[in-house]
């Protein structure tokens, strides 16, 4: 799709800033979007004989950042906190931001955001897509389309089982340069690399009834559909599958995905379980497939190794790599034992029973997100309500999460939490199926009130299934 003649404007400003400049500092995101974000700005930068410093943040730091005196770059956050980046007024300061912008930006800001031009930054273009179509003025370098893709897919903007909007112009980019290859597939997580029970237990968004969390349940359906589980002595992955097995597991997973979807939406529920699956060119395990790729640089950035991930998405595979990979395996190990701290507390329940909710006071602020994301997928809760997630401490960071199901009948997470948030002294923000909050100590029972209550007020899902 043709760029809009205004976002294409301020690209171009964008681009003239940059390629200007002899000091800069970057902000971004500290998730897998934001990294991304900061590999292609980097490299542009570098091209430039600029070096520039990376701090990845979460928003609720922006107000405690130290900006500098040359240009100071917010990647994949900024627009939803400008009432915080006081301190960056009279610098010059660069958003580049796929969130919905809140506030107004001052005189010598640039702010690039698709929402200024009616363009959807949940499912059209991720942080690193914006990012991505600015280092387009500047370079030829194509490596750096495939950045934006893994972005694109770290930020669930395939929803509806592939990439659309701008995010397919990124797309076409990569694919027409060799590095990346779209497969029309069953939408399974490691698909060469783990056995085809586990990614079915795995399998979270949509939930599969008696499927997911349940690797007995896995294998029963296997069994029921007449898939061997094995090859001779070795577990069968998806990749092991031949066509007519693969055919008749996508058919039973979405008949039995069917069943829980409200009749409006049913039309929708096999873009759901088939898709588009994006295969980097070249690349073996972990970093073959975009959603393994996106999972590797997610936990090297709550690991903190915010600079190795940006190296590993600009080639590279040394040491570097290595210090990315022992984070992965780490970032398991605390994760795992997160979940089990957090569900050995009961989940409890908003008044008007549909969001489900926990406060940690021991969870890192940086891990709730992925944490509450693998409890709702992983048959801990009720996959069919969203579930909310508190860290406690100095400031209560919330991350919120939903299923897709419940994104398409019509509920959105971010305009209520950004609702909830200001009742209880604080701000939110996000996407329709993930979003977060932070907001002073104290005030949780006000937001979990005040967050249901938004939800409850919106057009979307019944509170009973």
């Amino acid at each position: 799709m043709p760029l809009i003649r205004g976002l294409e404007r301020e690209i171009e400003r964008g681009a003239k800033l940059i390629g200007s400049v002899r000091k800069a500092r970057i902000f971004c995101h500290r998730d897998a979007d934001g990294i991304c974000s900061a590999a292609i700005i980097q490299r542009i930068l570098r091209e430039r004989g600029v070096d520039p410093d990376i701090s990845s943040v979460l928003p609720a730091d922006l107000a405690e950042v130290c900006p500098v005196d040359g240009l100071n770059i917010l990647l994949d956050l900024g627009s939803g906190q400008l009432r915080n980046l006081e301190k960056f007024e009279g610098r010059d300061t660069l958003v580049l931001d796929h969130h919905p912008p809140e506030g107004q930006p001052w005189d010598g800001m640039i702010q690039i955001n698709p929402h200024s031009f009616g363009i959807d930054g949940s499912t059209e273009i991720s942080g690193s897509g914006v990012a991505y179509l600015l280092a387009r003025n500047l370079t030829d370098d194509p490596s750096l389309a495939k950045v934006g893709i893994i972005g694109a897919i770290a930020d669930r903007q395939d929803i509806l089982g592939e990439l659309t909007g701008l995010n397919r112009e990124i797309l076409n980019d990569a694919v027409g340069s060799g590095l990346v290859e779209e497969v029309k597939d069953v939408l399974l997580y490691g698909r060469e690399s783990r056995p085809l029970h586990i990614s079915l237990k795995n399998f979270q968004d949509p939930p599969i009834p008696g499927v997911s969390g349940s690797e007995s349940g896995a294998m029963q359906l296997l069994s029921e559909i007449g898939i061997p589980l094995r090859e001779g002595r070795a577990l069968r992955t998806l990749g092991d599958l031949d066509v007519e097995e693969r055919r008749r597991l996508a058919s039973e997973l979405v008949v039995r995905c069917i069943t829980k979807a409200s009749p409006g939406i049913a039309g929708q529920v096999p873009s759901l379980i088939i898709g588009s699956v994006y295969r980097m060119v070249g690349e073996s395990s972990p970093l073959q497939y975009a959603s393994e790729y996106a999972t590797v640089i997610n936990s090297a950035a709550r690991m903190g190794f915010t600079q190795e991930a940006v190296g590993v998405l600009l080639g590279e595979r040394g040491n570097e790599y290595r210090k990315v990979l022992s984070g992965l395996a780490e970032y398991r190990r605390t994760l795992s034992t997160e979940i089990r701290k957090v569900t050995g507390n009961e989940i409890s329940l908003g008044g008007g029973g549909f969001l489900q909710y926990f406060a940690s006071d021991s969870t890192p602020k940086n891990f709730i997100g992925p944490v509450t994301g693998l409890i709702l997928g992983g048959g801990l809760v009720d996959p069919y309500k969203p579930l909310a997630g508190m860290a406690t401490g100095r400031i209560t960071k919330v991350s919120s999460r939903c299923s897709k199901i419940l994104v398409l009948e019509g509920l959105d997470l971010s305009s209520a939490i950004s609702e909830a948030a200001k009742v209880a002294g604080g701000e939110g923000g996000g996407h329709r199926g993930a979003a977060g909050a932070f907001f002073p100590p104290g005030n949780e029972g006000v937001f979990v009130q005040s967050f249901e209550k938004a939800l409850l007020s919106q057009d979307g899902p019944s509170v009973s299934r």
